[in-house]
Order: structure tokens, then sequence, then C-alpha cells
């Protein structure tokens, strides 16, 4: 399973503080025969949210059963889809699961965040080989987002620093009525 589109440390996706997050997750069944996809998602909720709209958008077509969810968490979002009970509909070739759908609402600096999947995603096939519950995901890649925040606090203060010249400012303070000050004195 990978989430599209591609990215990396070198070559994160971009996007800025408020933007929308499309994010495909693509299967390559490789010789497999892939009837069920149980997917979650770990993100840092302090970066990225689940649109509130739709979080997850399957493709139904391949997988026209939606058999769980999407249910999110503090920092997590699964779900679980099927391509249902006709063996001829099996994953066969590259496919789009879905689409996950964040929103980014915090600057990552120069960290990038990561969206993974986690050790509770399976991939179920119906070959000929494989159990029926045997798990055949093999790997998964992360989608790695750097997210500007136009409107954040700059890392560093400036604070002005003397020039070296001075001015000095002396004030005479006459109150009034006391002493021979101020426009009556006594």
């Amino acid at each position: 399973l990978v989430l599209t589109p591609n990215s990396s440390t070198t070559n994160p996706i971009k996007k800025n503080v408020g933007d929308l997050i499309p994010l495909d997750i693509a299967i390559n069944p490789g010789n497999n025969l892939v009837t069920f996809v149980r997917f979650q998602i770990k993100y840092d909720p302090t970066k990225v949210i689940p649109a509130i709209t739709s979080p997850f958008s399957p493709n139904t077509v391949a997988f026209p059963l939606i058999v769980e969810g999407p249910v999110s968490n503090t920092d997590t979002i699964a779900a679980s889809v099927s391509v249902g009970s006709d063996p001829t509909k099996t994953i066969q070739k590259p496919t789009t699961v879905g689409t996950l759908n964040f929103k980014a609402i915090g600057g990552t600096g120069n960290t990038p965040t990561q969206i993974t999947f986690t050790t509770l995603t399976q991939v179920l096939s119906a070959g000929p080989s494989e159990q029926a519950s045997e798990n055949v995901l093999s790997s998964t890649t992360p989608a790695i987002i750097t997210i500007n925040d136009p409107s954040g606090t700059p890392s560093a203060s400036i604070t002005p620093e003397p020039t070296g010249n001075s001015t000095t400012l002396e004030i005479n303070l006459l109150l009034h009525g006391i002493g021979a000050a101020g426009d009556n004195p006594h």
C-alpha cells in the first residue's frame, strides 16, 4: 500500500496551513487476488486533521462494499473495504483503494510530518496459495508532508543592538506649590 502523491524526506508534499491534503491509498497486488483492505492511518493531530466533510472516499468501482468506517480517533483514521462476494472482481492490477482527505492545521518547520500505515493494516487475497485470513501485505509507503505556516511566529526574535551613539535627556521637574516652582511660587 502506498500513499500518493509519492513523497520522500528530500521531496515532501508541500502545503500551507489551511490547505486540504488529498492522499490516495494505492495498492499493487503483485501476484495476489486482493479481496479486502483494512487500513489504519496514523498522523500528528497538531499538524493535520481529517477533513470534516469526507475523511475517506472509497473507490466504489473497485471496492463497492464498505465493511467498516471510516472511524477517526485522536491521531488515527481507519476503514475496511471489500470487493464483495464476486470472485471475478478481485484486484489484480495497481488500483486506488480510495482517497484520504486531511486539512493542514499546523506548520512543520524544518521537520516534515508523516502520515503512516499502522500494524493493524491488512490486505486479504483469494489466491490459491493464501489462507482465508492471511495478511498478504508486503510493504507500506507513508506520505511525508511539509506544512508552511505563513502567519506563524518567527523562530528567532529580533532584538535591536545599541549603535554606540547615545542621547542624554535631562528633565528638570518643577512641581506647582512646592518651593519656588511652578506658575505660582510661594
